[in-house]
């Protein structure tokens, strides 16, 4: 019993979480780079 509840929770909450983080991590730093470059574009061509 101990193991069978131990386990699933173990192995999915830590696994899901840095998943998610990663992800949202890659998203956030694409779009800053992305709204980043198209500002230093704009001031370039300016």
């Amino acid at each position: 019993m101990s193991k069978s509840s131990n386990r699933p929770r173990y192995n999915h909450m830590p696994h899901l979480d840095l998943a998610e983080i990663i992800l949202l991590v890659v998203i956030v730093v694409s779009i800053a780079l992305a709204v980043g470059f198209d500002w230093v574009y704009q001031a370039l061509l300016r």
